[in-house]
């Protein structure tokens, strides 16, 4: 529901980060975290993904454990996608712009925060003209950026737990027969991204060269590998 505030985004940014926890080790920090952004950005952009750029890298071995990508879609859309399980403390978060403004949601807290135009900025003075006339008033205008200018709506979120209810509609569609929220097709599209990004991280040309550092699974030099030899 949060995402219907902004329909039809132009660009998205998400971050799901985590310290390392020693589990889902068999699988990279694509299948692990970023899986799941790439399934809601999937759900709220109508087109397909046109190119995938990526780069990762792995600390604690096997496979990759952060990685920034970047999905382009037909329609234009671009979203920036940052997953890592190899940080100081966790945030999971997801901003949405569009033309009806910007949604930004935080997962952890439970909050969803909304700007849009008011209808001032879109039908009256322009603030630049306002900021630029004799004796303006500045430190009032820089108040009334939010407000005046930009409307902030903070609507309520459901208590209800995320994975609870995801396992409630997985038994209600076995029980009932009713197609689930999430079908195994959209599940398969989301993989299929998930394995563009990985391959594009594998592909990943560090100093612009095949010949040179390639993929997560790298040295960058530093001076005591370089004295060590």
């Amino acid at each position: 529901a949060a995402f219907d505030r902004c329909p039809n985004p132009r660009f998205i940014r998400s971050e799901r980060v985590s310290p390392y926890t020693f589990r889902s080790t068999d699988i990279g920090v694509i299948h692990d975290l970023l899986i799941h952004d790439i399934d809601l950005v999937l759900s709220v952009v109508n087109s397909t993904v046109k190119s995938v750029e990526a780069f990762g890298i792995s600390v604690m071995g096997e496979h990759e454990d952060a990685v920034q990508a970047r999905l382009r879609f037909q329609n234009g859309c671009i979203a920036d996608l940052t997953a890592s399980r190899i940080s100081p403390t966790a945030k999971r978060a997801m901003q949405l712009w569009g033309a009806a403004g910007c949604v930004s949601v935080d997962f952890t807290s439970r909050e969803v925060t909304a700007y849009r135009p008011s209808e001032t900025l879109l039908y009256g003075t322009p603030p630049l003209e306002r900021a630029r006339k004799a004796g303006a008033n500045l430190e009032a205008l820089k108040q009334d950026v939010f407000g005046t200018f930009l409307k902030v709506e903070t609507p309520e979120v459901s208590a209800a737990d995320a994975l609870t209810a995801e396992l409630a509609s997985f038994v209600d569609a076995i029980q009932t027969g009713s197609a689930p929220l999430v079908g195994g097709t959209q599940a398969l599209q989301a993989m299929q991204v998930a394995e563009r990004v990985l391959a594009a991280v594998n592909e990943h040309e560090w100093d612009g060269s095949q010949h040179g550092a390639v993929g997560p699974f790298i040295q960058f030099p530093t001076e005591e590998r370089r004295l060590a030899g």
